[in-house]
């Protein structure tokens, strides 16, 4: 593993990849998924990626040309959390609002 470095605003980021393969190979392991524009679908189970997915992401994105974490907006009809693995595109689990693609369902609007 590299040293940890000194983040010039007062952070240090503990969590750094030797090569582009472990940090594909650890955010395969959490769960993630790759979009078809190299973009990568947190699952289910994580709301918010932690700083070492975020690392891991930005590490591909410089490597790779892997592009990063994709945040789904909330539902626009009643503020459900988005569903990007469902048969249809993305579906609201809440309230069954869906879109075909990842695309789509960030620029959605009611």
């Amino acid at each position: 593993m590299r040293p940890r470095r000194h983040d010039p605003r007062g952070m240090t980021e503990a969590f750094y990849f030797e090569t582009p393969e472990q940090a594909y190979d650890y955010l395969e392991a959490r769960g993630y998924t790759v979009t078809k524009l190299n973009n990568w679908l947190p699952p289910k189970n994580i709301a918010t990626p932690s700083k070492k997915d975020l690392v891991a992401a930005l590490y591909l994105g410089h490597e790779a040309d892997y592009g990063g974490i994709v945040v789904l907006a909330r539902c626009p009809f009643c503020g459900g959390r988005a569903d990007p693995m469902s048969p249809i595109g993305v579906e609201c689990e809440d309230c069954g609002g869906n879109a075909p693609d990842v695309g789509t369902w960030q620029r959605r609007a009611p």
